[in-house]
């Protein structure tokens, strides 16, 4: 019996992204309807429900979406980096309330 050989690479499966839509749908209505069905809740079900569906999808990204290995922690690294950039751009949009712009050096007191 013999084996035929190719040097041809076998298709890739598509990303499997309706677990991401499911979980995204399922944040966004715990994010904006708890509030409205529960809104003396003792707990922040809302901002719980946004935490929980974001660390389900970080979950999905790495675990379970198909995705090469470089392509799952590349995006999560890009995303860190894109997050980082606009902290930094929104912190020196604007002067603090009370602080001036000086144009010699950026901002003064």
């Amino acid at each position: 019996m013999t084996m035929n050989h190719t040097n041809e690479l076998s298709p890739r499966k598509p990303l499997r992204l309706w677990p991401a839509v499911a979980i995204a749908v399922v944040q966004l209505l715990v994010m904006f309807g708890a509030p409205v069905v529960a809104p003396d809740a003792e707990i922040p079900i809302g901002m719980f429900g946004g935490v929980v569906g974001a660390l389900a999808i970080l979950v999905w990204w790495l675990l379970f979406s198909r995705a090469r290995w470089i392509e799952r922690v590349g995006g999560i690294m890009q995303s860190a980096e894109l997050h980082d950039r606009r902290r930094h751009s929104l912190r020196t949009a604007a002067p603090a309330p009370g602080r001036r712009v000086s144009s010699a050096s950026g901002w003064s007191s």
